[in-house]
């Protein structure tokens, strides 16, 4: 495969990622935020104290979906297809940040190319939001921003994981505790 090719292998893969994400989100407004069941894990038979996805729920996912204005709810339990539609958003911000952040590591670093490069995150982020108002997605241009920006701040700290290698194994742990 051609340098060329792989690069554009991981952009289209990432641009999958994203368009999926942006999907979901949207769909996510529909619904309040249920942060006391995420915060007591007891209250989903699905959650443990030592699961890895609920420390993504209550960490990255939560933060993304901060940018987001929803509702609160303070309510103990959560409508299974809320917490079915949120367990698929945090899985897909954990396969988006961690599988495109290995690969971009993977291929930038040897290269010495740079993690950050302003201008593709900024169309990458413009594209979204076309997407947004292409498919009537009930985000604005505002929360797709900062959606966005924070993902791919996390998938900068995965790449900066991913080659150090040191710190491989303390940043594999930092997603899940």
């Amino acid at each position: 495969m051609t340098e060329q090719s792989e690069i554009e292998r991981i952009r289209k893969k990432a641009e999958k990622y994203d368009e999926e994400i942006l999907r979901l989100i949207s769909n996510r407004t529909k619904f309040p935020y249920y942060s006391r069941v995420y915060l007591n894990p007891d209250s989903n038979p699905d959650l443990t104290r030592d699961s890895c996805l609920l420390h993504y729920l209550n960490g990255f996912f939560a933060e993304v979906l901060s940018k987001v204005k929803l509702r609160e709810q303070k309510k103990d339990t959560i409508p299974e297809h809320v917490f079915k539609l949120d367990r698929e958003i945090a899985f897909k911000l954990m396969q988006r940040t961690t599988t495109i952040g290995y690969e971009v590591a993977k291929y930038k670093h040897p290269r010495g190319m740079p993690v950050y490069v302003k201008k593709v995150e900024e169309r990458k982020i413009q594209t979204r939001i076309e997407q947004a108002k292409r498919d009537s997605l009930s985000l604005t241009d505002r929360e797709i921003r900062d959606i966005f920006t924070s993902i791919f701040a996390e998938t900068r700290r995965i790449e900066g994981i991913n080659h150090d290698h040191s710190r491989s194994i303390e940043g594999i742990k930092s997603i899940c505790n």
